[in-house]
């Protein structure tokens, strides 16, 4: 499994493991499969909180490059802004525990998130623009984090965070 879901506390909280190391990828498999398990979770009344966390060495190095092709970046987008608004409308704790790089579309997802826990040697940052891609879920919700001057630097440069960097 892609994504491994393991119920803590008698059920009062959800870990979601991100189960595709290195880099954990979000590619459209992930995504639908984490959509699928995540929605036959979300109405369990001792569900409290969810907690994001990537397998191994890094919580996420964002959604799948090469499924930004023409041919499936519709999809991709649809399960990735889908799983997203899922999150928003889930009236639950949403939290993040990140280790290593913790980039795009992974990034949004911790963002997403109330709290983020990042180990002090994290890197976190929205790269795209060095691919020639506007981030644009982080252009919303990162200014709402961490202010527009800090925002607009981290979406028009593709510059990374350390932990400390990303708290202050």
């Amino acid at each position: 499994d892609r994504v491994v879901l393991e119920s803590l506390h008698a059920g009062a909280v959800l870990r979601v493991l991100l189960n595709a190391p290195p880099g954990n990828i979000l590619d459209i498999a992930t995504l639908s499969e984490l959509e699928d398990r995540l929605s036959a979770e979300q109405d369990s009344k001792r569900l409290k909180a969810l907690v994001f966390e990537g397998a191994g060495a890094n919580f996420s190095y964002g959604v799948s490059t090469p499924e930004h092709r023409r041919q499936t970046v519709g999809e991709m987008l649809r399960a990735f802004h889908g799983l997203l608004r899922r999150l928003v409308r889930l009236d639950r704790l949403l939290l993040a525990v990140v280790r290593g790089r913790c980039l795009g579309g992974g990034m949004e997802l911790a963002c997403l998130c109330h709290r983020v826990f990042a180990h002090p040697r994290a890197r976190l940052g929205v790269p795209e623009i060095n691919l020639g891609v506007f981030p644009p879920l982080a252009s919303v919700i990162l200014p709402l984090r961490s202010g527009q001057a800090t925002a607009d630097l981290a979406c028009l440069t593709g510059r990374t965070f350390t932990a400390r960097e990303a708290l202050a």
